[in-house]
């Protein structure tokens, strides 16, 4: 008997995008899912509004559900509404501006069902577009105990490239709530710290960028980033201390580059110095660099 998956969208300021979202799901080879829209505009904006009659063949001809937020409360909320009401085995997440790869789900579900209960998820590859334009293509290789990777960012596994045993998000309690943004990287870094997670390289989404919940300034993603790691400090110390150090360190300066994206030179070195990371900033800017001539090309995007 094929295996329930449910797919939970959410969705905030995305009503230009949510149905071509949605469309990929009903897309889908793998037909024994059911598709959750979460929608987090807040009950009676404008937005919701839009959201809503973009749907609305789709809700009223039951080919999908959609539950609506009285208010904002954020992504990470929005996600556990919809596993909550959720009655797959499987759980697999779909950003509102992303779009899904026909086989994505059926590839997924074949791997992950044929993995021992220590694996939580199977993730995939992606190409990455910016005004219609391919931008990227990530592919994934690493596979096992994650951790460091996911707290280094030597990998990246977005929410959209996941499907996750429902068991295994349900062990872990979720999205944590208190994430205005990097909820992603702490959910798989939770995930990674208790589970192994597998990779599977094909291309299985598009990741579509919009810029829509990027931060609105250096100061604010500096903010994010700081909040990341303090809420990580229990899977930091699980770490000798070179390591966390190392970890702290590349964070924090991967965050202090948006001064330099803004051309903001004086603010990044101010930034710089406060950090004061000694040989791992060193290591930092020439792991940045080697990164830079594998991938061919430079992809800075400013914040709004």
């Amino acid at each position: 008997m094929e295996k329930m998956v449910s797919i939970v969208i959410p969705t905030y300021g995305g009503s230009d995008c949510v149905k071509r979202a949605v469309d990929s799901c009903l897309s889908q080879s793998y037909s024994y899912l059911e598709i959750i829209v979460v929608d987090d505009n807040g009950e009676g904006t404008e937005s919701q509004v839009k959201t809503y009659n973009s749907l609305s063949s789709l809700i009223e001809s039951n080919k999908i559900r959609y539950i609506c937020h009285e208010v904002n409360k954020n992504g990470s909320a929005a996600r556990n509404t919809g596993v909550k009401a959720s009655t797959g085995e499987y759980i697999a997440l779909l950003d509102d501006d992303d779009v899904l790869y026909p086989d994505k789900i059926k590839r997924q579900v074949e791997k992950l069902s044929s993995l021992s209960a220590d694996y939580a998820a199977v993730y995939c590859s992606h190409k990455t577009f910016l005004n219609d334009e391919l931008i990227e293509e990530l592919h994934v290789k690493k596979s096992g105990n994650l951790l460091y990777d996911c707290l280094i960012h030597t990998i990246e596994i977005a929410t959209s490239s996941l499907l996750i045993r429902r068991d295994a998000f349900e062990s872990i309690n979720g999205f944590d709530e208190s994430f205005r943004r990097h909820q992603d990287w702490e959910f798989v870094a939770r995930l990674c710290s208790k589970y192994k997670i597998e990779a599977d390289d094909f291309i299985g989404y598009s990741r579509i960028l919009t810029m829509r919940n990027n931060p609105k300034s250096p100061e604010q993603a500096i903010k994010f980033r700081r909040f990341f790691i303090e809420k990580m400090e229990p899977l930091l110390n699980t770490f000798e201390a070179k390591v966390r150090k190392k970890i702290i360190v590349d964070n924090l300066l991967d965050s202090a580059l948006w001064y330099l994206k803004n051309r903001d030179f004086r603010a990044f070195f101010e930034e710089y110095k406060r950090i004061n990371p000694g040989i791992y900033g060193i290591r930092f800017f020439w792991n940045r660099l080697r990164a830079v001539i594998k991938r061919g090309k430079v992809f800075v995007v400013k914040p709004k």
